[in-house]
């Protein structure tokens, strides 16, 4: 079995933490170079910013859930792998209208930690959360993702920052 034939049956199984702290072989790490997609619903995630007179990406977009405190993020390359287009896998449901990428480097400049943890609907899907402690992001790590993640699925008339 190949690396990512090995990495796709990890995908499948319940939860594992795959971190960069994993003691396990480097298929189950996530690695810096992998691009993480968030998804943005503009009803949701988009501001109008009167200092620029022009619609923007809020914060917003980067909050923790609050059961879990962590971020639900999409693996790129894994959806790659499996023949899926990334921009069009997630923006699936009719409530996404746009999407954003970022490296896990620049999830883990911030002490935030990435894990593979696809559920039934999304064998694809991945978290960002607080390392050690787990706990909500905080405006600092929210801020720092805004400001390095680019648009993998731009909604027309809205900026980034």
């Amino acid at each position: 079995m190949d690396k990512t034939a090995r990495r796709l049956v990890l995908l499948m199984e319940p939860k594992a933490n795959i971190t960069s702290q994993s003691q396990e072989t480097d298929i189950d790490v996530v690695s810096n170079e992998e691009r993480l997609i968030r998804r943005i619903n503009s009803k949701h995630h988009v501001i109008f910013d009167q200092n620029l007179g022009a619609r923007r990406l809020s914060t917003k977009a980067f909050h923790a859930s609050t059961d879990d405190k962590k971020m639900s993020v999409d693996l790129e390359q894994c959806i790659k792998n499996q023949g899926n287009d990334p921009a069009k896998y997630v923006t699936q449901p009719e409530n996404i209208d746009g999407a954003v990428v970022f490296l896990a480097a620049i999830v883990r400049q911030k002490e935030l930690e990435v894990e593979c943890a696809p559920v039934p609907d999304n064998p694809f899907h991945g978290n960002v959360f607080k390392h050690p402690n787990l706990g909500r992001l905080n405006k600092k790590q929210e801020n720092h993702l805004l400001a390095n993640c680019e648009w993998l699925v731009a909604i027309p008339g809205v900026r980034l920052r």
